[in-house]
């Protein structure tokens, strides 16, 4: 297994290490899901679907879609916040707080 991986997803040691080496690029992390690499500290998620070919989705179809959607929402979330705490706790360690 690879290192910073557990199932096929990417952890966030793994998302931090790629985006300071900002190497361009895609890593997928299960299910379609790609974390795609701009530039150094760049980065986006891209979902790949794909729709019936007539266009339209079944409610069940619709649900999975929309699960997978708020996955992704809480893995962008998630990643901000520990962004925000790191520099928090970066601030908080050079003196930044008195």
């Amino acid at each position: 297994m690879a290192r910073g991986k557990i199932g096929g997803r990417l952890q966030a040691v793994a998302i931090r290490a790629l985006l300071a080496a900002g190497k361009p690029g895609a890593k997928a992390d299960g299910g379609n899901l790609y974390l795609r690499i701009v530039g150094p500290g760049s980065a986006k998620w891209t979902l790949r679907y794909m729709v019936a070919a007539a266009g339209d989705l079944s409610p069940e179809e619709g649900q999975a879609v929309a699960a997978i959607l708020e996955m992704q929402r809480r893995a962008i979330e998630t990643l901000e916040l520990e962004n925000r705490i790191t520099a928090l706790e970066a601030r908080q360690n050079n003196g930044g707080y008195r």
